[in-house]
């Protein structure tokens, strides 16, 4: 498999990563559990369009992108995303994950360090792609 097409499917993988890591949240649901935010009014807040667009959008987008494009600025703006994820997934994992209170959080502790070695694996082949001669 090309390094380009390993460097897409890693970017879709977080999608699904994303996917997962929000379904997970709401595991409590069918327990009977309050998944409520303590602030909660009733309205969903705009940067929460943020942070799905950021973490579902801007990866599927670059995942596509890099089927097409070959340019070096695009390798560049590429690994600089991937290593922004990585910092964002491992330090949502370091918050949250490394010491889980219930069944669920362990899940999420799993699917968050899972994440971090996606992550991991993006980066360093945008590194690789990127350092590729022109």
């Amino acid at each position: 498999m090309s390094r380009q097409v390993r460097i897409a499917v890693l970017w879709f993988v977080l999608v699904v990563g994303m996917i997962l890591h929000f379904t997970y949240s709401l595991t409590g649901l069918r327990y009977g559990v309050s998944i409520e935010s303590p602030n909660a009014t009733g309205v969903v807040p705009w940067s929460n369009v943020g942070l799905k667009a950021t973490f579902y959008v801007v990866p599927a987008l670059l995942g596509t992108l890099t089927l097409y494009l070959k340019h070096r600025v695009f390798r560049i703006l590429s690994t600089i995303a991937a290593a922004l994820f990585l910092l964002a997934n491992g330090a949502h994992f370091a918050a949250e994950g490394v010491t889980p209170e219930s069944s669920v959080q362990a899940s999420q502790s799993i699917l968050l360090g899972t994440m971090v070695v996606w992550s991991l694996l993006l980066v360093v082949d945008c590194v690789r792609w990127w350092r590729k001669d022109p």
